[in-house]
This record gives structure tokens, sequence and C-alpha cells, in this order.
């Protein structure tokens, strides 16, 4: 009797396999299709909205790269570089401001030294004709 139990034991052993592979083939399969869907919806997104993927990305990078010893000299660089070039403009325009007002009251100046002088000419030419 014995006998007759192992044939039909292997044959539910070998149906149990069978089923359990073909259960993870199936669970295999969806995950492949979600994995596919997943893919698609990113990419869908990305296209729709390309610039919140660029700032994200930059968003990441720059959080990685603050993380890290030579990317916080990078940025602390950075930041006193532009410091210094905003200091730099602001001096310029202030420079260029006050030239500006100099040349102004020259010109300014040089009218009414040209008026004085053509006043006296045209006085003169009046005291003279008279």
């Amino acid at each position: 009797m014995t006998d007759m139990h192992i044939p039909a034991t292997d044959k539910r052993d070998e149906l149990r396999a069978k089923i359990e592979a073909s259960e993870r083939r199936i669970a295999a399969r969806t995950l492949a299709e979600q994995a596919r869907e997943a893919a698609q919806a990113a990419g869908d997104f990305a296209r729709k909205h390309p610039f919140t993927i660029l700032g994200g990305a930059a968003a990441v990078g720059l959080l990685i790269g603050l993380s890290t010893k030579p990317g916080r000299r990078a940025a602390r660089t950075a930041a006193s570089n532009t410091v210094d070039a905003v200091n730099s403009a602001a001096k310029g325009t202030a420079n260029l401001a006050r030239n500006a007002s100099v040349k102004q009251a020259g010109h300014r100046c040089d009218r009414r030294l040209r008026d004085q002088a053509y006043r006296r000419r045209s006085g003169n030419r009046a005291h003279g004709a008279g």
C-alpha cells in the first residue's frame, strides 16, 4: 500500500510545484505590468511638467552637493563671489550716478557761462549802437 501512496504524493507535489511556478509567473507578469505602467505615468508627467522635473532635479542635486565637503566649499565660494559682484556693481552704479551728476552740473555751469557771455555781448552791442 505504501508503494501506491508514493506516486500519488509525487504527483501531488509535482502539481503543487507547477501551480506555484504558475503563480510566480503571474505575479512576475503583474509586477512587470505595474512597472511598465509606472514608467508610462512618469514619462507622461515629465512631458506635461518639464520645468517641475528640472527644478526637482536641481534641488536634489543642490542638496546632495551641499551634503559633501567640496560642495559646501563651492557654495561658500560662490556666495562670497556673488556678494563681491553685487558690491562691485553697487559701487560702479554709485560712481556712474556721481559722474552723471557732475557732468550735469558742468553742463549747467557751461550753459550759465555761455548765457552770461551772450548777455554781455548783446548788452555791449546795444550800448554801442545807442
